[in-house]
């Protein structure tokens, strides 16, 4: 099942900002470790303000995933909340230069 997970945090708070904890996301989301949990990073998107350690406004991440189910997805984005929605593809969604998905 695909999922889409939703982060958001305050500028000031980003998480960017802590050698140790970008330390434990990456060894967290690693394709390794994350394999061990039957998880598949699909696609991530990063707010540029987060890129950039802008703190006068909120930071937004979007993480989207694929895993057997959602169970354990809290769990392995912890620290960080997220808000997690199961999602599925449009499939004759036009995308550039008119192709439709999956075609």
């Amino acid at each position: 099942m695909m999922y889409v997970l939703y982060h958001t945090h305050r500028g000031a708070d980003c998480p960017g900002k802590d050698p140790n904890m970008m330390k434990e996301l990456a060894s967290k989301f690693s394709r390794e470790s994350l394999s061990e949990k039957n998880v598949k990073m699909l696609d991530v998107f990063v707010d540029q303000s987060c890129m950039l350690q802008q703190t006068n406004r909120d930071h937004y991440c979007l993480f989207v995933v694929e895993a057997e189910s959602s169970s354990n997805l809290e769990q392995l984005f912890a620290p960080m909340r997220i808000d997690v929605r199961p999602m599925i593809r449009w499939p004759s969604f036009p995308l550039k230069g008119g192709d439709e998905a999956g075609g």
